[in-house]
């Protein structure tokens, strides 16, 4: 016999899922539902989401990332908005007010990178309007599934042991965003020291993981399971050892030089990160609120 309550849990998670990609695609950040449970039965027992966060194992996460596109659709507009209200060198200032206006908010960005604090608005704004805009229409007992929602951004770290709250590598495995590739046995013998990567199918390595947002109140047992698949895996294939090995060499030993994010991409796609931001992510935390001052000065320059 059919649970009447899972059909209508079924419709409120379209609904919250229609409703963030309508407030994030246009700003150049993809989402991707998973189940706690997926994750915690995929991760060290030190980083699962665990009952605080997720009571059930079955509550509704969302991973997220952005795409090439974020840097032009928020980052730019966001940061130019800043210099042109409150002036080119008041920038400081514009990141010292933001803290003082979020103090009350969970997982603050803890640097004065202004690339952190455009996606944390973002992220921010996106799941707030997007729950309140569903409460309208929804009664006070469906509504409270929407209650406690929450973004846990990549950079979040447990108080205690210094440990993210969420892998988001993991994350976006188990919600098929993307593959995170491991080191096999083999690997591991010759180079114990690799970390693994995550390859979109789409954007191969052109993209950040930007943490996950958890429902605690909101369960979907039966949410479809997507398979994750990268630009070097595809369903049902055996990936082979060289190749991964190859991978993961370029990713570990020479990640500034940007190999592993084009690695079996055709050449003639669109979506890489654009020059201005891989300059700005090649530029040290420190200098990049210059590195701001000076690109705004070249558009009002190039503006007149």
């Amino acid at each position: 016999m059919n649970n009447p309550s899972e059909g209508k849990d079924s419709s409120l998670v379209q609904c919250i899922l229609k409703e963030l990609a309508e407030e994030l695609s246009p700003y150049g950040f993809d989402i991707s539902p998973f189940l706690s449970g997926w994750y915690d039965a995929n991760i060290s027992s030190k980083v699962r989401l665990g009952s605080d966060l997720t009571p059930y194992e079955d509550c509704l996460c969302i991973c997220l990332l952005s795409n090439p596109q974020m840097f032009e659709k928020t980052f730019i507009p966001t940061v130019f908005d800043w210099c042109k209200e409150s002036g080119i060198e008041s920038l400081d200032n514009v990141l010292k007010c933001l803290k003082t206006r979020f103090c009350g908010s969970r997982f603050l960005p803890g640097s004065d990178d202004p690339f952190d604090w455009t996606v944390f608005i973002r992220l921010q704004k996106a799941l707030s309007s997007s729950v309140q805009k569903l409460k309208l229409n929804l009664t006070p007992n469906e509504s409270t599934k929407l209650n406690n929602a929450e973004w846990i951004p990549d950079y979040a770290i447990r108080p205690v042991t210094r440990l993210p709250y969420v892998h988001v590598q993991t994350a976006g495995h188990v919600s098929g965003m993307a593959y995170f590739h491991q080191p096999s046995d083999s690997i591991k013998k010759k180079c114990s020291s690799y970390s693994g990567v995550s390859l979109h199918p789409y954007y191969g390595g052109w993209f950040g993981f930007r943490g996950i947002y958890i429902f605690p109140n909101l369960r979907y047992p039966t949410l479809p399971r997507q398979n994750p698949l990268s630009p070097i895996y595809f369903e049902n294939e055996q990936l082979p050892d060289e190749l991964l090995e190859h991978v993961l060499h370029a990713y570990n030993c020479c990640w500034n030089e940007n190999k592993w994010r084009d690695y079996k991409l055709p050449d003639t796609i669109d979506h890489r990160y654009s020059l201005n931001a891989l300059a700005y992510f090649s530029t040290s935390p420190s200098e990049r609120v210059q590195f701001v001052r000076n690109l705004f000065a070249r558009y009002k320059n190039t503006d007149q």
